[in-house]
C-alpha cells in the first residue's frame, strides 16, 4: 500500500497522537501496529507508552526532558525512513470457542433477519473469519475486531442494556467480546466462557491489539465444560504463531 501522510498533534501536556489515516482498514491497521513497534525500538529511552488504535497512535513521552518539537520531528524523521513493506508480520491467533445458543445469544435472530440470512447462515459466515484485533478498549481488555463478513453488519442498538461477560456481539461493521458484565448496545450473537482478560501473570496472556482470533462453535454443555475448566483454572486458550506477507 502506498505509505498515508502522518499527521501529528499534541495531547495534554506529555503525549502526542499521530494519524495514520482517517479510515478503518486492515492495511492501515497493520501500519499502526507495526510503526508502534518501530517506534518503540528505535525512541523508547525517549517514551514510556505507545497505544495503538484504528489508525492512530497516542505516545506518551518524557515531557521532563523532551520538548514536543523534538518528539514530533523525530517521529516524523522515521516515519520518512520507515519501509514497512519488506517485513513479514507476526501475529499471534487465539482460538475462542463460542456457544451460540438462543439463551446466549439474544440479537442472534435480529442480526439474521435484519440481513435475510437464516441464524444458521449468519453463524457460518461468522465462523469463516480470522479477526485482527484493531484495538483493546472500552473497558479493559474488550477487543475489537475488524474483518467482519459485511453481510453481517448490523447497527449498534438504538438503547443499551445490560451485557453479560463474554458475550460475543456485532456493531456496524465491528465485532468484539465482553470480558466484563457492561452496559452495552452492541447485537449479542453468543457468548464464549473462557477469561477474556486477566490480571494473572501482569496480563501475559491477553488479547493484544495486532493479534488475531479464530472462533469456533461450541455446544451449550461443552460451554459448561469449558466454563468449569476456567473456574478452575485447567483450561487453556488454543493459539499459534502465524507469519502473513505485508505486501
Amino acid at each position: 500500500m502506498t505509505k498515508p501522510k502522518l499527521t501529528i498533534f499534541p495531547v495534554g501536556c506529555s503525549g502526542i497522537v499521530c494519524y495514520l489515516g482517517d479510515s478503518i482498514s486492515n492495511e492501515i491497521n497493520n501500519l499502526v501496529h507495526t510503526f508502534s513497534g518501530y517506534l518503540n525500538s528505535h525512541i523508547k529511552t525517549k517514551i514510556s507508552g505507545v497505544l495503538p488504535s484504528y489508525h492512530s497512535i497516542t505516545i506518551y513521552y518524557d515531557s521532563l526532558n523532551f520538548s514536543f518539537s523534538e518528539i514530533k520531528n523525530e517521529i516524523e524523521f522515521l516515519f520518512k525512513n520507515f519501509n514497512d513493506s519488506p517485513q513479514n508480520k507476526e501475529r499471534t491467533i487465539y482460538e475462542v470457542p463460542v456457544c451460540f445458543h438462543s439463551a446466549f445469544g439474544t440479537e442472534l435472530q435480529k442480526v439474521a433477519e435484519q440481513n435475510n440470512l437464516t441464524t444458521d447462515h449468519v453463524i457460518r459466515l461468522y465462523l469463516e473469519e480470522i479477526y485482527p484485533i484493531y484495538m483493546i478498549g472500552f473497558i479493559p481488555g474488550f477487543p475489537y475486531l475488524g474483518g467482519l463478513n459485511p453481510a453481517l453488519a448490523t447497527p449498534r442498538l438504538i438503547k443499551p442494556k445490560n451485557v453479560l461477560k463474554g458475550s460475543v456481539g456485532i456493531a456496524g461493521n465491528q465485532t468484539g467480546i465482553y470480558p466484563f458484565e457492561s452496559p452495552g448496545g452492541w447485537n449479542i450473537i453468543g457468548r464464549t466462557p473462557i477469561e477474556v482478560f486477566s490480571t494473572k501473570n501482569n496480563g501475559s496472556e491477553n488479547f493484544k491489539a495486532g493479534d488475531m482470533i479464530k472462533f469456533f462453535e461450541i455446544t451449550d454443555e461443552e460451554f459448561s465444560q469449558i466454563e468449569q475448566m476456567v473456574e478452575k483454572d485447567n483450561y487453556s486458550i488454543k493459539k499459534e504463531v502465524h507469519y502473513f506477507d505485508s505486501n
